[in-house]
């Protein structure tokens, strides 16, 4: 990867400098390709702090929105093309069936790389723990993130031990994560649907393997959130 040239970076560090922090994540999630530890770390770092900036002026006055069926004639969950993800199709369907199935959302060769980095993210996390954590870290695929006020020790190692990684905490996978959100157009559809920006938790983007005797096992979290 060729790194982001000098043009881009003096962009970067000025939106930053106005408090511009998700214009100056975006500019550098577009303009520079997260496969380099340095730039990825900013990037992660640019939206961690800019979910303070937030507009939180309160949402729709109307929620959920009021959205025809676009399935009304299919029993049971409905079935979306990659190309008809909108915020009509997705909400429609999630508030007349429950959810949606979109089939190949993602390539499978993006799946194929997302799962060896997740698999490296482990091995990385492992041998730091089996290290002196305070020496830091070898790997570029697992780097424990600074996040004052919110350092969680024993809630890393219940992650790690149901079979995850804090996504954040590994950067070259959450970046790229986060830049097939972007290809999919998902904060659109989301945005769209909720009435607001989204945003995802620290603590529930998660890198996981889980395997037959993972405890916990899979579940789906929601209402307490």
């Amino acid at each position: 990867m060729a790194l982001p040239g000098s043009d881009l970076i003096t962009r970067v560090d000025a939106l930053e400098a106005e408090g511009r922090l998700l214009e100056a994540a975006d500019a550098l999630g577009e303009g520079a390709a997260p496969d380099d530890l340095a730039v990825a770390q900013r990037l992660l770092r640019l939206r961690y702090q800019a979910f303070a900036h937030l507009d939180r002026r309160g949402g729709p006055s109307q929620w959920p929105p009021d959205l025809p069926d676009p399935f009304p004639t299919t029993d049971g969950l409905p079935e979306l093309d990659r190309d008809r993800l909108t915020s009509a199709a997705v909400g429609g369907s999630i508030l007349h069936h429950g959810a949606a199935v979109v089939r190949g959302l993602v390539p499978a060769d993006e799946v194929q790389r997302l799962a060896g980095g997740i698999e490296r993210s482990f091995a990385g996390i492992d041998a730091w723990k089996a290290a002196a954590p305070a020496s830091g870290t070898g790997s570029p695929w697992f780097v424990p993130f600074d996040a004052p006020g919110e350092e969680k020790p024993a809630m890393r190692e219940w992650v790690r031990s149901g079979g995850g990684v804090w996504a954040v905490e590994s950067p070259l996978v959450a970046c790229h994560v986060l830049g097939l959100y972007h290809s999919i157009g998902l904060r659109g559809v989301l945005a769209g649907y909720f009435g607001e920006a989204p945003a995802v938790s620290l603590e529930k983007l998660t890198l996981r393997k889980v395997g037959p005797d993972t405890i916990p096992s899979w579940h789906q979290d929601g209402a307490f959130l």
